[in-house]
């Protein structure tokens, strides 16, 4: 072959290397190389889109038109065994409904603006929501079993064994919601004898009412009680620390009145006074300490004078009246301040600069130069305060001690005098210090237990106003059946089992269907598999010949195996194929038809044809034209005869021959792979004009496929609601897989009514 055509109709690329021509086998590296699926050496092509689409109303109808018998049974056979079942299995159920209502107001004696508040009716939603899950809750459902004459009722006996179970049956029979739009909670109750459904559902809402609605209020008054009691206590405890704090203020000098209401600011006023007192106490520290050091001094004077006396000559002062001298000396002391100035600059700027440069740094080395400075002047000072220390003056030494004994007299009894006082204000500081901090703690005492009192006040007062309030959640009315409720509920249920059977035979069958992927019409083959057809065969019944309608389908199958005809003998690129295969991707598909309508048609075009039975394990062409089965195409292939010998002359086909299938066997089935086969096909191609083969099956013998490569061409015939779309398109990949060329398909059973019409009418006319 000189080109082959893809999956979607195109022409794929020229092989030249070593071109196939017809009759040739394939040898197995014809195209370079080891093979892939169906022989393409690059792989299979893209299957078509049509073999994986999805579910679409086209396709579904034509399901449903194949299938629309067993759909309509199977949807009658299950609708009807659902209605009869759920007629006699599903007893009548009687509905029991009853109601309460859960207002969104507590209705106390004060005015109500909870409608208006979003987060109220919130809070609202989440209440009510509570109360259906609670009346529907195995606590409500176990107190109703404890009355007696509820746990005996034959419905609930014949239900449940023991309590637990009894509990699990109501609760899959109960049902509470809460009503669109309003405060009613509706309660319903599912059963099959309709007064004990009434009793049971009033059961159940009386439990309900009893042990959540009654109960909240009970546990509301103990609340009350206990908040009471709680107010009573905390009052004496806020009256008895409001005396105390009183006393202190009286104690702390803080007059009613005086000090701000709130108490950080008297917190504040009293830390003042306390900061105040320890200044004083520190002042007269200081004094004392100055008073001690002047008398020091004077001391250390006055030894200084009597050590003159003693020794006629003046002792050097001591280290210790030095250091005295320097502590009173104002030039000493402003030396001191300026060192210590200096100092701090000099560490400041030392952290700034980077060490390698400190030693050349002109700050550091001027602050060097400035201490340096001072610590001359603080030693040449300390030489004058030595020098003036050491001079005194040797006449009346003892006249001298008299004053010095006067004034260190004098400063000790100052000093006794500090130390007193600061002996008394001492212990007031304390005492006033230990008296504020009692009072702090009093106070702060006094401020919670108050506001402890205010909240359980508050609760009180709003528990006080729901206890007075109308009960929020009350009963509407008793249990009530609306009349003739559990027939329409069974009659309801009814029709929902009679519409899903329905549905598995009406939509179920067809979806199966679908899946099947059938061939519905030709435009599937063409526009979906991208396969060329031929042209279509009409649907062939058994009363083909007989009648009117008879001979129209008759008409009909003529012109349109002729049209196929045409399109083999002058449509075809190479010339007119001589040697035609036709197959089928699965048995039963109309190859036999087509085959033999195909050789009688170019029979009657006044060419020699043949019709070759090569579907050695089914013939059928001996039985249709009432010949020999034998010898035949077998005897040719084992050589046991002459192509003279097995071709047979049809008495209702003038011109037409057929070479019947023969008596078969495995040995004539493996000479088709044999290069003996070629020589009778060739005697065959000689002998005859047209060669029209019938072979078997694609998909379920290879035979075909070893035929086709001695045959100019296939048709493959496919048949309207039996043929898939799957195989046909395997088979004809199978085909091209070994080189044999796909001359067309031809799709039998196709339903032309419009043409069936105009041929009736023509053998009217010619009647």
């Amino acid at each position: 072959m000189s080109s082959a055509s893809n999956d979607d109709g195109n022409t794929g690329a020229m092989v030249t290397e070593s071109p196939v021509q017809p009759g040739a086998l394939v040898p197995a590296d014809h195209y370079g190389g080891a093979l892939t699926e169906y022989g393409w050496p690059m792989g299979p092509p893209a299957k078509p889109e049509i073999l994986s689409a999805s579910i679409n109303t086209k396709g579904i109808w034509n399901a449903f038109r194949r299938r629309w018998p067993l759909a309509v049974g199977v949807a009658l056979l299950c609708a009807g065994a659902g209605v009869l079942l759920t007629a006699l299995l599903m007893p009548v159920r009687y509905r029991a409904i009853t109601a309460i209502r859960v207002s969104i107001d507590d209705e106390g004696p004060l005015p109500n603006r909870y409608r208006s508040n979003p987060h109220t009716l919130q809070s609202w939603g989440v209440y009510i929501q509570t109360q259906t899950e609670l009346i529907e809750s195995p606590f409500v459902l176990r107190a109703v079993l404890r009355r007696e004459e509820i746990a005996q009722l034959p419905m609930i006996r014949e239900n449940a064994a023991d309590s637990e179970e009894a509990v699990d049956w109501m609760m899959d029979y109960l049902d509470a919601n809460v009503a669109s739009n309003s405060e009613i909670i509706q309660i319903s109750f599912n059963g099959t004898e309709p007064e004990q459904t009434k009793k049971l559902l009033d059961a159940i809402r009386d439990a309900y009412m009893r042990e959540i609605v009654e109960e909240e209020r009970r546990r509301k008054l103990e609340r009350y009680k206990l908040l009471q009691d709680q107010v009573n206590e905390k009052s004496e405890a806020v009256r008895r620390l409001s005396s105390a704090v009183m006393a202190l203020q009286e104690q702390l000098g803080i007059k009613p009145g005086t000090m701000p209401r709130d108490g950080n600011n008297q917190s504040e006023g009293i830390s003042a006074e306390i900061r105040v007192k320890f200044l004083e106490l520190e002042g007269l520290g200081r004094e004392l300490a100055q008073l001690r050091q002047e008398q020091r001094f004077l001391g250390m004077r006055g030894i200084m004078i009597q050590q003159m006396i003693a020794t006629k000559q003046a002792p050097p002062p001591s280290q210790e009246m030095i250091e005295a001298l320097k502590s009173r000396d104002p030039k000493y002391i402003g030396f001191q301040q300026m060192l210590m100035q200096f100092q701090q600059q000099y560490q400041v700027q030392s952290e700034i600069i980077i060490p390698r440069l400190r030693p050349t740094n002109p700050k550091l080395n001027a602050l060097r130069r400035q201490l340096q400075g001072v610590e001359e002047a603080m030693k040449e000072r300390e030489q004058q305060i030595r020098l003036e220390a050491s001079i005194v003056d040797p006449q009346n030494l003892e006249a001298q001690l008299i004053p010095l004994k006067q004034q260190f007299d004098l400063l000790q009894m100052a000093a006794g005098d500090i130390e007193k006082q600061m002996t008394e204000k001492t212990g007031k500081f304390k005492e006033f210090a230990k008296s504020s901090v009692e009072y702090d703690v009093k106070r702060g005492e006094l401020e919670q237990s108050k506001l402890m009192l205010d909240q359980l006040s508050q609760e009180k007062s709003t528990l006080d106003i729901e206890l007075k309030a109308q009960p929020r959640i009350t009963e509407i009315d008793r249990a009530i059946i609306p009349d003739n409720f559990g027939l329409y509920f069974k009659w309801s249920v009814l029709a929902v089992v009679c519409l899903i059977g329905l549905s598995v035979g009406f939509i179920g069958v067809p979806y199966l269907e679908f899946h099947s992927r059938r061939l519905s019409d030709q435009g599937e083959v063409a526009e979906g598999l991208h396969l060329p057809v031929s042209g279509t065969l009409p649907l062939l019944t058994g009363n083909l010949g007989r009648g009117r309608r008879g001979s129209a389908v008759q008409a009909s199958l003529i012109d349109s195996i002729d049209s196929i005809r045409a399109s083999l003998m002058y449509a075809h690129n190479g010339g007119a194929p001589k040697l035609i295969l036709v197959t089928s991707s699965s048995p039963g598909e109309g190859k036999t038809t087509v085959a033999s309508q195909l050789a009688a048609s170019l029979t009657r075009a006044g060419r020699r044809v043949a019709l070759v039975d090569a579907d050695v394990r089914s013939p059928s062409a001996h039985a249709l034209f009432e010949l020999a089965l034998e010898p035949g195409f077998s005897e040719l292939l084992r050589a046991e005869a002459e192509v003279d010998d097995v071709v047979q002359p049809t008495a209702q086909v003038p011109g037409l021959w057929v070479v019947a299938s023969g008596n078969a066997n495995a040995e004539s089935v493996q000479a088709l792979a044999r290069d003996g086969a070629r020589e009778v096909f060739d005697a065959l191609r000689a002998k005859f004009d047209y060669v029209i083969i019938d072979a078997p099956a694609v998909l379920t013998a290879a035979d075909s496929l070893l035929i086709g490569q001695y045959c100019d061409g296939a048709i493959l015939t496919t048949l309207r609601d039996v043929s898939r779309l799957p195989q046909i398109y395997e088979a004809s990949e199978r085909l091209k897989s070994v080189g044999v060329e796909l001359l067309g398909t031809v799709v039998n059973g196709v339903n032309n009514s419009s043409q069936m019409r105009s041929y009736r009418r023509q053998l009217n006319v010619h009647v």
